[in-house]
């Protein structure tokens, strides 16, 4: 699953304030903006791929509520 990482440093603040991402979630999305894979950030942060998955939807859905609030 793709999310949208060309954000603009002032919609990512907003994002970061607004969006109640956990620690773990902004890892891997700090991770994905450098270019990671799925299974490579797993390997990373010692987890398996289908909590990355996981969280990447998690994540998905906050900016997407986010978006859909402005």
């Amino acid at each position: 699953m793709n999310i949208k990482l060309d954000f603009t440093p002032a919609e990512w603040n907003d994002l970061f304030e607004n969006c109640d991402f956990t620690d773990r979630q902004k890892e891997i999305i700090a991770l994905k903006r450098r270019g990671m894979f799925n299974v490579d950030i797993a390997e990373e942060i010692y987890v398996s791929r289908s909590t990355i998955d996981r969280e990447i939807k998690k994540i998905r859905k906050k900016i997407l509520q986010r978006i859909r609030s402005i």
